[in-house]
């Protein structure tokens, strides 16, 4: 009997196993793998072997063909001078009272030469091989529930039937024809009008495989077919799914692609429950379905539930490689898995993340995004990676660079406000630092790139500190320099990006007020030396002046003072030796003034509004100091230097020392 099931259909497919890597697990013996091998190849087989391949040993196998030979040498003589009619009714009868003993559903081709246990299958397989000994022709015939053989088929027509079909177990309700249908239309095996115009009735009688002629290696196949159905009905899904393979590759018939459909289901459910989950199973179960849209949502869910499991719940991302690398090998090249492999180098990303390997991270995360560049998820951890290689180089011109790298791979960086602030903040840390060190070309050649950059992106974002950072460097470089225009020009474009600005207002008000009061002493007299073709400092000479701040500088500056102490936040901390500052001022307005070892020589001058205090050496009059006067007594004094027109946050102490 052809033993089949009745099975609820969920999700099925065309398919071709034939196109896929085979999986040499699924069989039980190098003489099965080495047969099927032969048979995919299309190489010359004998089919017999194929009806004891499935349980192959080779001391049964020789046993069973020596008992074959020696049946084969004893029936001869009886054939001889008969007619093909009557040789087939000799060898019907001599090779049923000689091999079949018992019919059994369950047995297999081997039983009959063990204890003589036959059924449909196994039995019309011996006919048939008896037949082809005999040269006498024949065809295998499928029914919905029977195989039987007809001898002699183009004349006398004889058919050997081996078991009663009354006697089966299987029964074609309503519910199998319907899902049976429901499978042909999900597949595009029919189509959807007809599905939808015709009865059920109708179509499962005119598509089933009834009455059909099938090969000897088919037979083989259903043989192999019977052997999944036992196993599938004692829940045994992974040898289910085996058989049904085997089944499969030897005849690709509905019926069979149902069945193994419908375990490979059954197992992947199992793995499930059980976490031992196998992308193999998957692959074959989507390469079944390929054109089906539930089964491809299916397997995109289970795929994230093997994820789930190996990369987050319980991490063993080797092992996740490698099921991916198996889901890879065994994928037919036809089905579109974009999503899956977008999920694996995200997830394989974000494993890299965690154990802070990020070469690694950024390399699985940037296919991820080629794959989907919408996806949040992969945006928000490249965003993450990137900071976290960015904001750990101290070295801003390298991260520049980089940036730049990122912002060509990545564009959605460029949109978020940390990664404009810190770009920004490159540039104009490098601007600055360039400037407080002198090093004027490389500070124009980053400012050059950097508004070329801002007229690119005029709604960048930025921090008004480091703006202020920036801008107030190159204003001070043009204020030391007494080139006040040029310093304003700055301010301005400083504020032009920081408005709100109140360093950047405060120091451009110091410098206009600076200008004011130099303006004031502006040379007029034969006294005075220019500091500049623009501007020059007045030595104060009137005597009548009444000025507090003029009397107490004129009475007690004039002297030697000699730096002790400075002054920060509240505390109070020794100059150090090699520190050493001392001024000597002289009435005449005359300055000496040793500063860590080195004597310049030039003259003072002082401005009441505000109590500053001019230095300016004689050598260099460009270079000239600006102090605020804090305190002068006759012993103590205390200075507030400032730098690019904004005072420090350190206090200098004097004490007056004699020469």
């Amino acid at each position: 009997m052809k033993y089949l099931l009745s099975i609820t259909i969920i999700i099925s497919a065309n398919f071709s196993i034939l196109s896929q890597r085979l999986d040499t697990t699924i069989f039980n013996s190098a003489f099965e793998k080495q047969l099927f091998q032969k048979v995919i190849d299309s190489q010359v087989f004998d089919p017999m072997e194929l009806f004891f391949s499935m349980n192959y040993h080779e001391s049964s196998v020789n046993q069973s063909k020596n008992k074959l030979n020696n049946f084969y040498k004893e029936i001869a003589p009886e054939l001889i001078s008969k007619q093909i009619k009557k040789q087939i009714k000799t060898i019907y009868k001599r090779t049923h009272s000689h091999f079949l003993t018992k019919y059994e559903e369950k047995s297999f081709f081997e039983n009959i030469f063990e204890n003589g246990t036959f059924n449909c299958v196994s039995a019309t397989a011996l006919y048939a091989l008896v037949l082809e000994t005999y040269h006498i022709e024949y065809v295998i015939k499928e029914t919905l529930q029977h195989v039987y053989l007809i001898a002699d088929p183009k004349r006398d027509q004889v058919f050997i039937e081996t078991t009663l079909p009354s006697k089966g177990t299987f029964y074609v309700d309503e519910h199998y024809k319907k899902n049976y249908v429901e499978y042909l239309e999900n597949n595009k095996i029919i189509s959807e009008s007809e599905f939808k115009t015709q009865s059920t009735e109708s179509l499962f009688d005119k598509y089933y495989d009834e009455n059909k002629t099938i090969t000897l290696k088919e037979l083989a196949g259903i043989q192999y077919f019977n052997d999944g159905i036992f196993n599938y009905e004692a829940s045994k899904f992974v040898e289910a799914s085996k058989s049904f393979e085997k089944a499969f590759i030897l005849y690709p018939s509905n019926s069979i692609k149902l069945a193994y459909h419908t375990a490979l289901l059954a197992l992947l459910n199992e793995q499930h429950q059980t976490k031992k989950y196998s992308a193999i199973t998957l692959a074959k179960f989507i390469n079944l379905n390929k054109n089906n849209n539930e089964a491809k949502t299916l397997t995109e869910d289970y795929f994230g539930l093997l994820t789930e499991e190996l990369v987050i719940n319980h991490p063993q991302l080797g092992y996740y490689e490698k099921q991916y690398h198996d889901f890879q090998d065994y994928i037919s090249d036809s089905i579109d898995i974009k999503i899956i492999n977008q999920q694996y180098f995200y997830y394989t990303g974000y494993a890299n993340y965690i154990q802070q390997d990020l070469p690694k991270a950024l390399v699985n995360l940037n296919k991820s995004f080629e794959l989907n560049p919408d996806n949040i998820n992969t945006k928000q951890l490249i965003q993450e990676v990137v900071s976290n290689h960015i904001f750990k180089d101290v070295n801003r011109e390298r991260e520049l660079d980089s940036l730049k790298i990122y912002f060509s791979m990545y564009p959605f960086l460029l949109k978020n406000d940390k990664f404009q602030i810190y770009f920004t903040y490159c540039y104009l840390r490098i601007i600055g630092e360039a400037m407080h060190y002198n090093d004027v070309p490389k500070a124009m050649k980053y400012l050059s790139v950097f508004e070329d950059q801002i007229k690119l992106y005029p709604d960048i974002v930025m921090n008004d500190k480091y703006v202020e950072l920036a801008y107030g460097e190159l204003a001070s470089y043009y204020i030391r320099k007494t080139k006040y225009n040029e310093a304003e020009k700055y301010y301005l474009k400083g504020l032009a990006l920081a408005p709100n600005s109140y360093e950047l207002k405060k120091q451009k008000e110091l410098l206009s007020s600076q200008k004011t009061g130099l303006n004031e002493y502006l040379n007029d007299s034969k006294n005075y030396d220019k500091i500049n073709n623009e501007l020059a400092l007045e030595i104060p000479k009137n005597p009548d002046e009444k000025s507090g701040f003029k009397e107490s500088m004129d009475t007690f500056f004039p002297g030697s003072w000699e730096a002790v102490n400075f002054i920060e936040d509240g505390q109070t901390k020794a100059v150090p030796k090699d520190e050493k500052l001392v001024i000597i001022a002289k009435p005449n307005n005359k300055l000496e003034f040793n500063m860590g070892g080195i004597k310049e020589t030039g003259r003072w001058a002082i401005r009441n509004k505000g109590h500053l205090l001019y230095l300016i050496p004689k050598d260099n009059e460009n270079d000239y100091l600006v102090f605020k006067v804090v305190e002068i007594s006759k012993n103590t004094l205390k200075l507030q230097a400032y730098d690019g027109g904004k005072l420090e946050n350190i206090i200098v102490q004097f004490k007056a020392i004699t020469q």
